[in-house]
């Protein structure tokens, strides 16, 4: 199995080589706090549906390779592997997410899927799709010794207070248009325009001296390293020179 290379390209096709980072202090309120603690329980919650789906899938492949007698030949497996693509991650999570999977949960009043799932930017669940894919590319590139460095093992579970609480969301705003009005408010709030931080100074996506973004892809990482300070890493993808 050989996962998706993923390599950040332009809308225009270009190969983007080079990733700027600026990074702003945010000053959230209770409500904001919850709404960003939700996002990043969202994330370890799917991170770790993928895993699971693909370790249970490697395990029990596993067990039906041994062989019937001792000595024996390896057998063939009967249950087929899963893709560890992006685009089959976030296909199968939003399957299952929307209520159109077989194995959707059901909900006290009958619906399917994750009830809660309207709450939060579709992004943060899409964006975690990618991060376990690219984990888990990680962990095969090393298993076939195609990676430099230490052994990478099969990537670790998200468990609440056992890593940093942290999400991405894409950039789906263009500099100096209105941000689309279905945008969840937390992404139309993270849009270049002008925001204030602790200090009160105007922080600006595009600060003195910082190249445009028109020849770039944009995402921000939201994490929360200090239990009292959330901040947002604004990451460009751009062309080299």
């Amino acid at each position: 199995m050989v996962p998706r290379v993923f390599t950040p390209t332009s809308h225009t096709g270009q190969v983007l080589a080079r990733a700027v980072t600026f990074q702003f202090a945010l000053d959230p309120n209770v409500e904001q706090k919850v709404l960003l603690a939700k996002c990043a329980g969202a994330r370890r919650f799917t991170v770790n549906h993928h895993l699971a789906r693909v370790k249970v899938n490697l395990d029990t492949r596993s067990a039906e390779r041994e062989p019937l007698s001792e000595g024996g030949d390896p057998r063939e497996p009967s249950t087929p592997s899963l893709s560890w693509s992006a685009f089959s991650f976030i296909n199968e999570f939003n399957a299952g997410k929307n209520g159109q999977s077989d194995d959707s949960p059901v909900n006290e009043d009958g619906s399917r899927g994750l009830a809660w799932r309207h709450e939060l930017p579709s992004d943060v669940f899409e964006c975690a799709s990618v991060d376990a894919a690219r984990a888990l590319e990680n962990f095969a590139a090393s298993r076939r010794g195609e990676r430099r460095g230490a052994a990478v093992g099969f990537p670790r579970f998200q468990a609440k207070g056992k890593v940093t609480a942290s999400f991405r969301l894409r950039n789906r705003a263009t500099p100096g248009r209105t941000p689309a009005s279905q945008a969840h408010p937390l992404q139309r709030s993270l849009a270049p325009a002008p925001a204030q931080d602790r200090t009160g100074e105007a922080l600006r996506p595009h600060p003195p001296g910082a190249p445009d973004d028109r020849h770039g892809s944009l995402s921000h990482l939201l994490s929360d390293t200090d239990p009292a300070a959330w901040s947002v890493d604004r990451v460009t993808h751009r062309r080299r020179g």
